[in-house]
């Protein structure tokens, strides 16, 4: 793809034709696995100064966000502020509006609930029928998504995939079909997860979608083991088969995979092993250096935290499996004092106004590995 690429910039200096191939020419290196190169193709063209067409900047954002979000490399994100800052036509347009607020809610996910709001808001006119409409509605699936509205999340996919599904190509909807899969799971729509989860990795096969088909399958046996089921996890080809330092949302799914399946067979040192480096390396972890400890079935980890001491894994996926932590450092593992900073600092980071869902789990976490006295202060607020 990069090569075709190089041969379409060989043929023309027009730079909306090749800001065009540049958006198709990154997500396809995207969902192929690497990351940094979809990455320069994308950026290539921002230079010595984006695209005028309001359209094509708003196409190469929500390129680079998909980008950034599977990379999870904070770097990653910085130019999509700008790139909307400088491209502000097209913003009457219902479909460019949602396009919009999806990229910006990926770059910040602290902003995506008052986006979230504004595409959603009463009398929120829709996009013109056929494409525009199913773009506008992916891209508020997707605000939903960082805005930790999963149900919406759920609700708002489900009627963009339908329709994608009558024009005969699921291929625009590839970025989006883990976080539907992982929404699902979190709604306790487990059938429907097996069944999306399973088309998936049966579309992610076939167009050779690597970093998909791995999620899809930690995603599975995540599943497996909320169940209670034995789950096996990820074999050793799963952590090879791309590059898991550009692809720190996919590493993020294994490592909780690997943790779900540890906890469900009982050994909690383990799953609190797996998940400790979502949350960034510190004392021993750091002092290892490289993750190479073999898990339970043989699998072999990779290096499994941020680059800096208390630097998530992932800015986004990280923090939300605080609970999971929290409850493998309460099987009487000895970490409830490692896993109670490790809290600290995700509260921390989710700041003055975290989403409800980061609350109760940040709650839950609390309840588990805090003092007996105040476990009650912490879990009325979960919901029955």
């Amino acid at each position: 793809m990069a090569e075709l690429y190089t041969k379409v910039t060989a043929l023309t200096e027009d730079r909306e034709l090749l800001a065009d191939a540049a958006v198709g020419a990154g997500l396809s290196l995207s969902l192929f696995g690497p990351q940094r190169q979809g990455f320069a193709v994308l950026t290539s063209v921002l230079t010595p100064r984006p695209p005028e067409s309001g359209g094509t900047v708003l196409a190469l954002a929500a390129a680079l966000q998909a980008v950034a979000f599977q990379s999870g490399l904070p770097e990653f994100r910085r130019p999509i502020a700008a790139l909307h800052a400088h491209g502000g036509a097209g913003e009457s347009d219902p479909a460019a509006v949602a396009m919009r607020a999806a990229a910006l809610a990926g770059a910040k996910p602290a902003r995506a609930p008052e986006l979230l709001r504004s595409l959603r808001r009463p009398g929120a006119p829709q996009a013109a029928p056929g494409m525009p409409e199913i773009t506008r509605l992916h891209a508020i699936g997707a605000t939903a998504w960082y805005a930790d509205e999963s149900d919406v999340c759920v609700e708002v996919f489900r009627r963009t995939y339908t329709l994608l599904a009558a024009y005969g190509s699921m291929g625009p909807a590839a970025p989006s079909l883990a976080a539907m899969g992982a929404a699902l799971i979190d709604t306790g729509r487990w059938a429907e997860a097996d069944e999306h989860l399973e088309t998936v990795a049966t579309l992610a096969a076939v167009h050779k979608l690597r970093h998909l088909e791995i999620d899809a399958e930690a995603l599975r046996v995540t599943l497996r083991a909320l169940r209670g089921e034995p789950a096996a996890m990820p074999q050793d080809p799963a952590w090879t088969a791309v590059a898991l330092e550009e692809n720190r949302a996919t590493h993020a799914r294994l490592l909780r995979a690997a943790g779900a399946a540890a906890a469900a067979a009982g050994d909690f040192d383990a799953a609190f092993r797996h998940l400790r480096p979502l949350f960034g390396e510190h004392g021993e972890h750091r002092a290892n250096g490289e993750h190479s400890m073999r898990h339970t079935n043989g699998a072999r980890g990779v290096r499994g935290a941020g680059g800096q001491a208390g630097e998530p894994l992932h800015y986004f996926l990280a923090h939300r499996a605080i609970a999971d932590l929290a409850a493998a450092a309460a099987q009487r593992t000895g970490r409830q004092e490692e896993a109670a900073a490790v809290l600290r600092n995700v509260r921390e980071a989710a700041g003055p106004r975290p989403t409800t869902r980061m609350t109760l789990l940040m709650h839950h976490a609390a309840a588990l590995i805090g003092d007996l006295k105040d476990a009650e202060h912490h879990f009325p607020a979960w919901p029955p």
